[in-house]
């Protein structure tokens, strides 16, 4: 298909509804974002307030939180809009009005490609701050832990929190796209902070990203192939799991140590503990089914003899499908690897607990 003109990626999107699915609604937006990089948004947003749903301000956070180098490109907007009745006239401009044409959308994607460059650059230069701002909250954690504190979350999955720290006492870790920065606020800090905080305009209030954590909620330090910490995740005390802003999740996890010549990998860090506890063994906590083929792929090729168990979770119920044994299957697939997964017939009442 030749390049479209503007009008045509605007005449092509008006095809598709708004109101769609929200993942399909941000796919759009990476759609626009990989052709047309910050000159896309205008089009995004006149489209998006079609939508009843439609929020100024949750639409400029989520054009900014779309990664442009996702692999969305203009086709899936393509795709969509011929799936609604969408077809391209044909072309019937001259040979000048192509060539003029031919030279704006050579600039317009070389502007488009150093926005991206730079909006890599920076994504990566915010990654590596939120880094150092988890190792200060685990830092912070460490030190101040209390033996008599307890995990609701842990103690209805009935597992200990191993690789993990429970907050004794209350600390925000705040990352700032604005300043950027990542930091802890603990104390009687916390209150001067928050006075602060309600003090900002919304456009700078938004550019701020606040987590609070409370006794009782579980931090889960993430690492990366060097081991060091790159990002956290949350588990408050309802259970409710979070990730700080701009902080690293694919090929990151949490480490279990244990003994044994066989390696165990799971998804969640429950099933992990659950896994570790029952068996003794060292298990790598992958936090979602993506990412387990990502750590599962990085370990097996720096260790291609090593024995790999990886523990799927049984999700047959997930919409008539099976994500986790299907990712498990992609994950060990070509490796020296086996797939195992629970059978809740013979274990009465243990569902929850992994």
């Amino acid at each position: 298909m030749r390049d479209l003109t503007m009008a045509e990626i605007d005449e092509a999107l008006s095809f598709v509804s708004p109101d769609t699915a929200r993942d399909e609604w941000i796919q759009i937006g990476m759609a626009l974002k990989a052709e047309l990089a910050d000159a896309g948004f205008e089009l995004f947003d006149r489209w998006s307030q079609g939508s009843d749903k439609y929020k100024p301000k949750d639409c400029k956070s989520a054009w900014r939180s779309i990664k442009a180098s996702g692999g969305v490109g203009l086709g899936t907007l393509i795709k969509a809009a011929q799936s609604a009745g969408w077809q391209l006239k044909p072309d019937d401009r001259n040979d000048a009005d192509r060539q003029r044409y031919a030279a704006e959308m050579a600039e317009r994607r070389r502007v488009a490609q150093q926005q991206l460059a730079e909006e890599a650059a920076w994504r990566r230069r915010m990654a590596d701050l939120v880094a150092i701002g988890c190792q200060k909250l685990c830092q912070w954690l460490s030190e101040n832990q209390n033996p008599e504190q307890v995990s609701p979350y842990l103690q209805r999955k009935r597992v200990g929190y191993h690789c993990g720290y429970i907050v004794a006492l209350p600390v925000l870790l705040v990352v700032d796209d604005f300043d950027e920065g990542s930091w802890i606020v603990t104390g009687e800090h916390i209150k001067s902070f928050f006075v602060e905080f309600n003090r900002m305009d919304a456009d700078r209030k938004e550019r701020r990203s606040v987590r609070k954590l409370s006794p009782g909620d579980f931090v889960l330090p993430l690492v990366g192939p060097d081991g060091a910490i790159r990002s956290v995740q949350m588990i408050y005390k309802s259970g409710t799991k979070s990730f700080p802003r701009h902080g690293e999740k694919s090929g990151c996890l949490a480490l279990l140590p244990g003994e044994g010549s066989v390696w165990c990998f799971a998804e969640g860090y429950a099933t992990a503990a659950s896994v570790h506890e029952a068996t003794g063994r060292t298990v790598f906590a992958c936090i979602d089914a993506g990412n387990l083929v990502t750590v599962v792929n990085a370990v097996a090729a720096s260790n291609p003899a090593q024995p790999l168990l990886i523990c799927a979770d049984d999700d047959e119920t997930t919409d008539g499908k099976n994500p986790g044994a299907e990712f498990a299957a992609r994950a060990a697939a070509g490796k020296n690897a086996v797939v195992v997964s629970p059978d809740w017939s013979v274990m009465p009442g243990q569902q929850e607990a992994a």
